[in-house]
């Protein structure tokens, strides 16, 4: 029996699933990888991504326009406006996880946790030291001031060895001990050096 063949040699068949006479076109559509008729069929389309475009999408987190992530984005905007705001000071770490680790203050109040939403994150592992941001160090603009507050920590901070239950005045120098980790305060805007 003789095979009928098209105009580019190829072998013509209307058995779908017959692969002796399925033409180069079938086969690549099948995804196999035959010979058929003498020369040797590659399959043009890389599994791996086919599988991608068809793989649900719900249960990821979000991507947003420029593809990053919703944190991704939350530690953006952070940044942002670490970087819109005039720095007035900052916490260095001087003793505990994270020690040299130094952290800019902003006009304003700066909240001070182990989360990463917060301004000052002390997200170094020390686990003495709450996620929920209640601490905080807060710049007075007009008198140029510094205050230590805690707006009702969990775990009881202590500033130069006195713990601080409420609001306490910073002093250039200053030590602040969260949990496990010592903090030193260095202003850098005071009565005659401010950004007003």
């Amino acid at each position: 029996m003789a095979k009928e063949r098209d105009e580019y040699g190829e072998v013509k068949t209307n058995k779908a699933g017959d692969r002796e006479f399925q033409d180069e076109k079938t086969v690549i559509i099948s995804g196999t990888n035959k010979t058929v008729a003498n020369s040797q069929v590659k399959p043009d389309v890389d599994e791996q991504a086919e599988a991608e475009k068809t793989r649900p999408i719900w249960g990821k987190k979000k991507p947003t326009p420029d593809n990053k992530t919703e944190n991704e984005v939350s530690v953006s905007k952070k940044q942002h406006k670490a970087d819109q705001a005039p720095c007035v000071g900052w916490l260095v770490v001087w003793d505990g996880p994270g020690k040299g680790a130094s952290h800019a203050l902003q006009p304003g109040n700066n909240t001070i946790g182990r989360d990463n939403d917060c301004d000052v994150a002390l997200s170094h592992g020390d686990d003495g030291i709450s996620s929920d941001g209640k601490l905080s160090i807060d710049y007075e603009y007009r008198g140029h001031s510094f205050a230590f507050v805690n707006r009702g920590s969990k775990n009881t901070p202590y500033l130069n060895e006195k713990p601080i239950r409420t609001e306490q005045e910073l002093q250039d120098g200053d030590k602040l001990l969260i949990g496990d980790t010592t903090l030193v305060f260095v202003p850098f805007c005071n009565q005659e050096r401010n950004w007003s």
